[in-house]
Formats: structure tokens, sequence, C-alpha cells
């Protein structure tokens, strides 16, 4: 039997089973594109740390759970006559089998996530996967606007005060950076022209792959800072680009590993903890308060947050569950 389709042979009702070491899964299952295996949670973490495996493309199989994901439609918005069938990571999206036998496999293969918001009047302005340009839309979905930032690419995005937007950009993606590399944060127009720019902090470089970023109710300017593909931290800035504190995280199994940021309507710094299962809430001053959520809650990785107009707080997890929390 082809290693790579072991799923392919299962019966109704009988639970997938990993390529690389046999066992059998209750809930998620990951699949590595490159070498067209399935694997359990361990053997996704083990694949991501392999010096010949880290940079591979795996996408997660979803378990479905409707009471955890009414807000998810169960049709591919590409292939309308397909269910979905796996969360890729790699491109924050549902996506279905169709998709990982064509276009999909090519559209996923850097390690940009897609990332937007919406403004205060509707507007959803999102960064591209493929190109350096932001997109802005309307709210039902029609793009009205391509604004270019070549040469260098957007991730992370949020609206500002006055109208403005905070864009992470970087010249390439990599976690390698020279003395010639481009990582920063720029405060924009929503018509693509930047304001101010912040790159550089008493001649130290603040940033190695600014993947997420929030402002607060002071104008502090929060940053998920990518340090490796599977740690990074949180660099604040002050409104006028002044490095305030950096957080690590606590001490915990894992290395902290970021990739959201936000900020709550009391000035609280809320960011995910993908590996130690967790949500972090710290003060405006750095100051770690406690866990929002943990494990127990959560029951698998949190990669995603969002705020709703109601101030309740809504968590994406690895398998595809979305979690809505009160604190």
């Amino acid at each position: 039997m082809d290693e790579g389709r072991k799923q392919d042979h299962l019966c109704p009702g009988d639970k997938p089973v990993c390529d690389l070491c046999d066992t059998k899964i209750d809930h998620e299952l990951s699949k590595c594109l490159a070498c067209n295996v399935y694997m359990c949670r361990t053997c996704t973490t083990a694949h991501q740390k392999v010096l010949a495996t880290k940079q591979h493309n795996i996408v997660a199989r979803v378990e479905w759970e409707p009471s955890k994901l009414q807000n998810v439609s169960q049709m591919c918005k590409t292939h309308k006559d397909e269910e979905i069938a796996f969360y890729c990571y790699t491109c924050n999206d549902f996506i279905c089998s169709e998709c990982i036998l064509g276009d999909h496999k090519g559209f996923c293969e850097s390690e940009e996530k897609r990332n937007k918001c919406k403004t205060k009047h509707g507007d959803i302005i999102a960064t591209d996967n493929n190109k350096p340009s932001l997109h802005k839309l309307t709210k039902e979905g029609v793009k009205t606007q391509t604004i270019s930032t070549s040469p260098l690419q957007c991730t992370g995005i949020c609206e500002a005060s006055a109208g403005k937007l905070l864009v992470c950009f970087l010249d390439k993606l990599s976690y390698v950076v020279d003395n010639s590399s481009r990582r920063l944060v720029s405060k924009i127009t929503m018509g693509g022209n930047i304001i101010e720019s912040y790159e550089h902090h008493n001649g130290s470089r603040l940033f190695t792959w600014p993947q997420g970023v929030s402002e607060n109710i002071n104008k502090d300017i929060c940053v998920v800072d990518r340090t490796s593909k599977t740690s990074g931290r949180l660099v604040v800035m002050d409104k006028t680009g002044k490095l305030k504190y950096t957080y690590e995280g606590q001490k915990l199994p894992q290395p902290f590993d970021p990739f959201y940021v936000k900020c709550d309507k009391s000035g609280h710094v809320i960011v995910n903890d993908f590996y130690n299962t967790k949500v972090h809430m710290l003060d405006m001053d750095g100051r770690f308060i406690r866990y929002i959520a943990d494990e127990n809650i959560l029951k698998n990785d949190p990669f995603s947050l969002e705020f709703d107009k109601n101030g309740v707080l809504w968590v994406g997890c690895y398998n595809g569950n979305v979690y809505k929390l009160k604190y």
C-alpha cells in the first residue's frame, strides 16, 4: 500500500492512522504535501522541527464539530460542490480535497498567512499571499481597490486610530536576516501612503519576521515577531515607535510560540501561545496577569484570535475548532 494513502482505505467509522508511527488518531490528522504522508500530532510536531522537513507544507484534517463551528460553511468556497475536509494553517483557511490535489499546493508554497482587518466603515483590508499588495473589499467580499506594496510583502495588519492602518512588512519570507534585510511595521493611510515606519531601535533591529500587529487603547503598537518556525516574541512600542518592552512568554515546556495579538477594551494585551496551548493576558506595561485559556479549555493549540463587537474573544485552534471566551 502506498504509505501516503492509508487513509483512503479506511472503512466508515474507522479511526485514521498515522503513516509514520501507525497510531490510530482520535481527532487531529495532518498531511505533509511534500512527503504525501498523514501524521498524528506528535509526528507533525517532529516533522516541523527536523531540518530536512521543517520547511514542508502541512495541512490539518478537520474533525467537524458543528456546535463549535457554526460560523463556518461546510462547503468549499473554491470548489462549490466539495465539502471542506482540511484546515490549512499555512494559509489560515478551510479547504477541500480538490484544493489539495489541485491549486492549493502551489497557493501555499510559502509560510505567509493571509491577514485581514475590518475597518469602522465595514470595509475589509486583506494582505495577499501571492504578491506584495493589499486588497480593499466591501463587506460582501467585492474587491474595490488593490494597493501595491512592492517590493515588500505584507503579513500582519490592523486598523489604527484616526482611520490609519498598521501593516507588517518584510522583504523576504525567511527567518534569515542580514544587514540588507527589511523587517518593519509601517503606519499607512487607507490609500497606501506611508506615514511612519518602525524598523530599528537604538541601532538594533526590532523584528525578525513581524507577523501580527494590534494597536492598544493608549496607542501602543503591539507586534508579534516570529523568530523561528516554532518560536516568537511580543514587541511593544509606544505611539512614536520607541521600544517599551518585549515579552518572551513564561517558563513552559515549549518555547513561546505566538501568531496573533489583540488588545481588549481595558488595554489588556492578549496573545496566543500555539505549542503550549495557552492564551496569555498582559497589562499595558507587559506584566503577565494570567492565562485566559489553556489546554483544559481549548483541548487544542490556539492559532488565531479576534474580538467581536461585544468584546467576546474568539479563539481558532489548529484542528479547526473555534471557541468563544468571556473573561
